[in-house]
């Protein structure tokens, strides 16, 4: 009888530290490091991109993906940043952000592709200074 109460005890502390293995304390699997910086529509405006993971027991999808800017301008920037599957756009998500001058910013979206896949992100209304309707869009100033 003794043994018998044991074993549950034994199962619960293996457990536990199988719960607690450096790949879950990281809250997702499959990550990958960022991409290198690459250019955008706008001189003053660098963006990469990195796949977080998905979560541990969902499957591989949705993954989260982080993308981050770059801004060199001596001015706030402003603008819509639209992530979607390479190849399917009704996978869209878009959020604003504001960066502070030279300063990064980034977003973290759940995109329905394992780590491998791509995606495709897309910068636009764009604003230099406050983002109200007083200021207007930037158009792109690199070819």
């Amino acid at each position: 009888m003794t043994l018998t109460a044991r074993i549950p005890l034994v199962a619960i502390v293996l457990t536990i530290s199988v719960g607690a293995s450096p790949a879950a304390a990281q809250g997702r699997l499959g990550a990958r490091p960022y991409s290198p910086w690459g250019p955008t529509g706008w001189s003053f405006l660098d963006l990469h991109t990195k796949c977080e993971g998905y979560l541990p027991f969902t499957g591989n999808t949705p993954t989260a993906w982080r993308i981050q800017l770059r801004n060199a301008a001596e001015e706030q920037v402003s603008v819509d940043v639209t992530a979607s599957v390479a190849g399917r756009p009704e996978t869209s998500v878009t959020r604003r952000l504001t960066l502070k001058p030279k300063g990064t910013k980034d977003v973290l979206l759940d995109l329905d592709t394992e780590c491998g896949g791509s995606i495709m992100t897309r910068l636009d209304k764009l604003r230099k200074g406050p983002d109200t309707s007083e200021t207007p869009y930037a158009p792109p100033d690199r070819p």
